[in-house]
């Protein structure tokens, strides 16, 4: 009778013990499988909050591909150096130029992003805004400008927040902008605000068309050599046009 009593404790102490075996075996395999899945590398890259995804080779590849489309639609770009840049002062920035400058056709006519100096200088390769690679530093903030008649107005609202905020100004620098090929230091882009918009300059041309040649040329402040030969073109125009009524 106590041999029996003993056998069947060693057989349920048996059964224990292969339940407790596998049981570890299928939690370990479920452990493992669980964390491979959720390492791969394309999960990461897809799931993972937007935010960082830029940190991961695919996010960097794709954030070079949308900066190069829109360095080809842009006809101006202007870089601003940031310090410490964090999102009230980037939304303060954003929402007081959105309220001086309108969309056109549903589209603002600009791009305001934060970008590295890594990520610039591979998407400005090749395009026309090249010459600008040279003082690509640390992390700026870039404006895509895909309308540069724009360019005054953007200015000079970014220059009224400057001097309206100690903080935007400390956070926020002009640096260069580039233009077709030709880089602007951050002097002279401060001074784009002084340029007149292309609505001023078109309401001023029939004024300038009936000005005399002198007088044209005296309100856009040229040397007075040019004054005299265009003075000497307009006298030899007019004698060969009365030759021909003559004749």
């Amino acid at each position: 009778m106590c041999r029996l009593f003993f056998l069947q404790c060693w057989l349920i102490l048996f059964a224990l013990l292969q339940f407790s075996n596998s049981f570890v075996s299928l939690q370990n395999s479920n452990f493992h499988e669980f964390f491979l899945s959720a390492i791969r590398y394309r999960d990461v890259v897809t799931n993972r909050n937007p935010k960082h995804k830029h940190s991961f080779r695919a996010g960097k590849i794709e954030l070079v591909k949308s900066l190069k489309e829109q360095l080809k639609e842009s006809q101006a770009i202007l870089q601003f150096r940031v310090t410490r840049m964090n999102h009230g002062v980037r939304s303060y920035i954003k929402d007081n130029i959105m309220k001086h400058i309108e969309a056109q056709d549903g589209k603002l006519p600009y791009k305001m992003q934060i970008v590295k100096n890594t990520m610039m200088s591979r998407a400005i390769a090749g395009t026309r805004f090249e010459a600008l690679t040279p003082n690509l530093e640390k992390t700026n903030l870039y404006f895509f400008v895909y309308d540069d008649t724009i360019v005054p107005k953007l200015v000079s609202v970014i220059n009224g927040m400057r001097l309206a905020s100690k903080i935007v100004k400390w956070r926020f620098e002009p640096s260069f902008a580039c233009f077709d090929n030709t880089v602007i230091d951050s002097l002279r882009l401060r001074c784009l605000s002084s340029l007149p918009e292309k609505s001023d300059l078109c309401a001023r041309i029939p004024h300038f068309l009936r000005l005399p040649v002198y007088r044209l040329i005296d309100s856009l402040r040229v040397s007075q050599s040019l004054v005299n030969s265009l003075n000497q073109i307009y006298l030899n125009l007019n004698s060969t046009i009365s030759q021909i009524k003559n004749e």
